[in-house]
């Protein structure tokens, strides 16, 4: 879709794709499938998000899980804005470095949906 700048998910299921081929990858469809369902996008979103963070049990609790499987954690909270998370929210293909972030990545959304009360 030439509308669309690089990728967008909606929660009402579709998934676009610009006319930049660099978007059109798997990392970019995890990252906009995560859209479709509930990240960014519920209407209870920006009540878990407080200056920068996002507010979730769930969420942090997964985070402190995946870290306690790696060497050295490059992050000790989950941060959001008004549509995405991160760490492993895969916001750019930069962040993915191994098959293990995209499995962090999974974990992530589906902690995140739980706090939103997704499941």
């Amino acid at each position: 879709n030439t509308s669309v700048s690089t990728a967008d998910g909606n929660i009402n299921g579709s998934i676009r794709f610009g006319a930049d081929t660099t978007y059109m990858d798997y990392r970019t469809a995890m990252h906009e499938i995560s859209h479709t369902v509930g990240i960014g996008q519920a209407s209870n979103w920006s009540s878990f998000v407080a200056n920068g963070l996002f507010t979730g049990t769930n969420a942090n609790a997964q985070l402190t899980a995946i870290n306690a499987t790696l060497a050295t954690p490059l992050y000790t909270e989950v941060h959001a804005d008004t549509q995405h998370f991160w760490p492993y929210g895969i916001n750019y293909a930069s962040e993915v470095t191994s098959e293990a972030v995209l499995i962090f990545h999974c974990e992530m959304v589906m902690a995140i949906r739980k706090d939103l009360g997704l499941q």
